[in-house]
């Protein structure tokens, strides 16, 4: 914040981690409350130190994608357990990462763009709470595609085989992108910035894939 340019930054992007890594071993309760609780401070702390970030204050939220630490258990992995599970921990977190989602992303000409999704599913007000994923303006010319990619990992458990398309997000994202690709202004091609944390590549650290064969062949 300290180094920001004059007039400060447009936009911040937390490309997800909120919580620091094994929040199991940590002595403080409920891994699901404490994890919440860092998400929260974490974004009233951009807020705070990033004032002038006028984008994502004007929406409401900040940008952000969810790391596999920010889930009730590491990787969303509560098959078998009690804790806080996909749509559920999704609509945990909805009042604080989206707040404004009953305006259909927050207000001004981004809201009205998005109204021309050609699916409602495609606003963030009903695909964050269901599967963890978002769309949203930056500008006439450029969209913050935020991608639930956690569910792709190998490390993250299904209840039996895994789906070939988790919560739909391939479908919407495709829907999306053919949106995105009719939008422009003044000649200038509208762009997609699309971001998740589990990139589909291989680890740097086991070079070990990071995402299962069949969900990069669907996202290819």
């Amino acid at each position: 914040a300290k180094s920001a340019p004059p007039g400060g930054y447009d936009w911040v992007l937390v490309t997800g981690d909120y919580a620091r890594h094994h929040v199991d071993r940590l002595e403080v309760g409920s891994d699901g409350r404490v994890v919440r609780r860092i998400i929260r401070e974490v974004v009233e702390a951009v807020r705070l130190h990033f004032p002038t970030a006028r984008v994502h204050h004007n929406l409401g939220h900040q940008f952000f994608a969810l790391g596999n630490d920010d889930f009730a258990v590491n990787y969303d992995n509560v098959v078998g357990s009690d804790a806080w599970g996909g749509a559920e921990w999704f609509a945990a977190l909805d009042s604080f990462l989206l707040p404004q989602r009953g305006s259909a992303g927050g207000g001004g000409g981004g809201a009205s763009r998005m109204m021309g999704l050609p699916r409602p599913e495609a606003l963030a007000s009903q695909t964050f709470p269901d599967g963890g994923y978002f769309v949203e303006p930056l500008s006439d010319v450029l969209y913050l595609v935020s991608l639930n990619t956690v569910i792709y990992s190998p490390r993250h458990s299904w209840a039996g085989d895994p789906p070939k398309d988790p919560f739909d997000q391939f479908r919407w994202i495709e829907s999306v992108l053919g949106f995105i690709a009719t939008q422009g202004r003044q000649g200038v091609q509208a762009k997609a910035l699309i971001v998740g944390h589990v990139p589909p590549a291989f680890n740097s650290f086991t070079f070990g894939p990071q995402w299962r064969g069949g969900d990069v062949a669907g996202y290819v």
